[in-house]
């Protein structure tokens, strides 16, 4: 009996079940040690929030009402979640990849042109919606609603993720701040010796510029 979906197909999705499960539950400790959401390049206790979730908090710094805290489990998660995240890009690269080599993505989840025009959408949304039997379509094919969710997925839905995990991290928006956001200069401490570079340049201009010297009037004849 031959298989619905090819192996590479069946690995990369319970590879992909398994990081986002384990992104889920990570995810929800590291909310649980912060859960106030702010808008802007900075936030903390301090500032106001845009929204707060209404759960206790693992830290006792951070006020939410309640009068407990729970147990702080921030450390362990904050690995889970980053290694989980690998594990969710690696394998989708690896499906794309293999998808577009295989054919798997042009025979199977590209909807055929006349599939897409909004009469057929329609009827494909009520066919769901009435829980008929013919919404599923041919058990070894998509359907077209699975057509148009697939793609939308694994091509925007899943980078949209892992894009905006990566501007959490402190470490990776120093290194590559946001388009537009100028790097941050500080200036050096009163009283400290300029810079080699600039105690260089300025030597070197002292050295080489010429010495103004006093002109002596043009000898007369007598």
């Amino acid at each position: 009996m031959p298989l619905r979906h090819q192996g590479s197909v069946r690995v990369t999705h319970w590879l992909t079940t398994l990081a986002f499960v384990a992104l889920l539950v990570s995810g929800v400790e590291i909310l649980l040690s912060h859960p106030r959401f702010y808008w802007g390049e900075t936030g903390n206790v301090m500032e106001t929030p845009l929204f707060i979730i209404p759960v206790p908090s693992s830290r006792s710094t951070v006020p939410t009402g309640y009068d407990y805290v729970l147990p702080d489990q921030n450390g362990w998660s904050r690995y889970l979640h980053f290694q989980s995240a690998w594990l969710l890009g690696v394998t989708g690269l690896v499906y794309v990849v293999a998808g577009l080599g295989s054919g798997h993505f042009r025979r199977n989840l590209l909807p055929a042109s006349a599939e897409l025009r909004w009469p057929a959408v329609r009827h494909a949304i009520a066919e769901h919606l009435r829980l008929s039997s013919a919404s599923a379509g041919a058990p070894w094919t998509y359907n077209l609603l699975q057509r148009m969710a697939y793609p939308l997925v694994v091509l925007v839905l899943v980078p949209c993720v892992l894009w905006t995990g990566l501007a959490m991290p402190t470490g990776f928006t120093a290194g590559w701040p946001a388009p537009g956001t100028p790097p941050t200069r500080h200036a050096p401490p009163t009283g400290s010796s300029p810079p080699r570079g600039a105690a260089a340049a300025k030597g070197l201009g002292s050295a080489t510029s010429p010495t103004p010297s006093r002109s002596t009037p043009p000898e007369t004849a007598t």
